[in-house]
């Protein structure tokens, strides 16, 4: 970053977290891409390319969120996760889509 922004350094930690709370390597479901097409995309209101750089970006500098932060912003994450999905079921119902678990 060429220049020093603390609230933006805030923010490329932020995504560092959220993805390694949702990312596991290995398994497609839980890629880079579809961690931010679920809810990366929403939450920080940025592009998958500037995304993936954030994840890049050394943050050694900025302090680390305490660990009762990262458990209740994963809970809440969790619980819009599983409001999204009972409302995507509940609207393909409506409409007569059949899905398949």
């Amino acid at each position: 970053m060429s220049y020093n922004n603390r609230y933006q350094r805030l923010r490329v930690k932020s995504v560092q977290i959220f993805d390694r709370m949702y990312y596991e390597k290995e398994n497609q479901r839980k890629c880079h891409k579809r961690n931010w097409a679920k809810m990366g995309c929403f939450i920080f209101g940025i592009s998958y390319d500037t995304y993936l750089s954030y994840l890049k970006i050394d943050t050694s500098d900025v302090p680390d969120i305490p660990s009762w932060a990262i458990d209740e912003l994963q809970r809440m994450t969790d619980e819009l996760l599983a409001r999204e999905k009972a409302g995507c079921a509940g609207r393909r119902r409506r409409a007569g889509i059949e899905t398949v678990e």
